[in-house]
């Protein structure tokens, strides 16, 4: 409103900047489906050309039409005054919307100030990261001490390139999040504080033909120092990304060849047992261990089928995609505790699903049926087998501030200290009653991380056992009791 004198018409004046923002929002977000944290280069460029651009031409021939209709500017001032003040707005917009957006839109979302809900990387802490050691810090800051200095020493009309070559080398330097800072920090230096100090600076930046060029240099480096910065990081994510996938391939080698020489162990001894218990049942005339051997028999066949599941498990997990959904976790429960049925000592076991009578649960229904699957055929597997001894295996569930927690806890033989760091890892076995794979937990916990979650053990041994299996919140979504 500088220089307009007419109150009454401040409203319609006022108009167009609601009108700018209205747009932006609809061409950037509505329409473009437009990301505003800009995590990557297409998204940056959508927003300078959507969200900025095409807005603020709208907004500044509406506003510029109003003045020449009211009396308050000449007709043949108009294209001037309009590529005077868009270049103008221009970056002055560029420099604070840009650095907001990029920096706070995470953490407003994570506080629940925003109407999108997300989990994005905090880009104030990678900022800090990538100027964290002594040698770049005190490079930042020289790099910000010669700007201050360039600012109180030389002329902006006539240097005006060196600010947009300083931009370019903090981008190519450290990329996105350090030049945004260091483009806001020349915008507040070279154009903010003069305008507070100098009543007449803003006049001479909108009407110099001189200023105009050197508006519209200052732009193309803002923009082009950004799209270079947001490449640089773009390039850099790609390497972590492909770094991560080596080290992920390295692994899944390892494992498949460990895999591999399990699966043909533990496929192989049940069937040569089978053969072995049919050969002597068939040399034994008389039939007298007939019963003996059907019963060892079905022994055999019963690990083959469990171990054949836990590889489908296995297999199920890794290539399944996640699907989130409520689920009624008393439901599942006794589905699983029905397909264990036929195991032994089942019928010694005692469940009580109390805790979870009227609880629902949002996660992926077939990775939480591997995790408990596991966790309830365990506790029945290594029940105390002492006298008096009556198994029990409770499951409950809590609230959490950030989620839910399952909680599977048995009065069994427990855990050894030294081997609860290790029960996790692929074909281990912790226990000389174990007659399983060693596959189950590392295909919980597999599971449990497929979905971002983690799988945690107490035990002490002699005593039993408690695995607490954590969901994490989901679009706002927790449990329900």
């Amino acid at each position: 409103m500088w220089g307009l004198d007419r109150f009454d018409l401040w409203p319609v004046y006022a108009a167009p900047e609601v009108i700018f923002v209205f747009l932006s929002w609809l061409f950037f977000i509505k329409l473009s489906n437009g990301k505003c944290w800009l995590p990557n280069i297409r998204h940056t460029i959508l927003f300078l050309l959507l969200g900025i651009t095409v807005p603020l031409i709208i907004y500044k021939l509406i506003q510029e039409s109003i003045f020449i209709y009211v009396g308050d500017l000449p007709r043949e001032r108009f294209w001037d005054m309009l590529i005077a003040t868009s270049l103008g707005d221009f970056i002055s917009l560029f420099g604070l919307t840009v650095p907001t957006l990029y920096f706070f839109t995470g953490p407003m979302a994570r506080r629940g100030l925003a109407t999108i809900q997300l989990r994005i990387a905090n880009h104030l802490l990678i900022f800090k990261r990538r100027i964290g050691t002594a040698t770049t810090a005190l490079e930042f800051l020289a790099l910000v001490g010669l700007l201050l200095v360039l600012s109180r020493t030389i002329v902006l009309s006539n240097y005006w390139f060196i600010y947009g070559s300083v931009a370019m080398y903090t981008a190519i330097r450290w990329g996105m999040g350090t030049v945004v800072v260091i483009n806001s920090f020349i915008l507040i230096i070279t154009y903010l504080l003069p305008s507070m100090i100098d009543s007449q600076f803003i006049h001479s930046m909108t009407l110099n033909n001189e200023m105009i060029r050197i508006q519209l240099g200052s732009s193309i480096l803002y923009v082009f120092s950004t799209i270079t910065g947001r490449v640089i990081s773009d390039v850099d994510v790609a390497k972590r990304n492909l770094n991560v996938k080596n080290k992920e391939l390295k692994q899944a080698n390892k494992e498949l060849d460990r895999f591999v020489y399990s699966v043909s162990h533990d496929l192989s001894a049940p069937l040569k047992s089978i053969q072995g218990l049919v050969n002597i049942s068939l040399m034994d005339k008389q039939n007298d261990y007939k019963e003996e051997y059907l019963l060892k028999i079905g022994q055999s066949a019963s690990k083959l089928d469990f171990f054949i599941k836990e590889i489908l498990d296995y297999s199920r997990n890794k290539r399944m995609s996640i699907q989130l959904e409520q689920i009624q976790l008393l439901e599942l429960c006794e589905e699983i505790i029905d397909d264990l049925k036929y195991m032994d000592r089942f019928q010694m076991m005692e469940f009580d699903l109390q805790g979870i009578s009227s609880t629902i649960v949002y996660s992926d229904r077939l990775r939480l049926k591997i995790i408990l699957n596991n966790l309830f055929s365990n506790a029945i597997k290594f029940q105390k087998r002492s006298p008096g001894q009556n198994p029990r295996l409770q499951i409950c569930c809590e609230k959490k501030s950030n989620g839910q927690q399952i909680i599977v806890r048995d009065n069994g033989e427990g855990i050894k200290k030294e081997y609860q760091t290790k029960i996790f890892e692929m074909f281990f076995r912790a226990s000389e009653h174990s007659y399983g794979s060693g596959l189950g937990l590392y295909i919980a916990q597999e599971a449990a991380e497929k979905i971002g979650s983690k799988l945690f053990l107490k035990s002490e041994y002699g005593k039993g056992s408690e695995f607490i299996f954590e969901i994490p919140l989901k679009d706002g979504k927790m449990i329900k009791k």
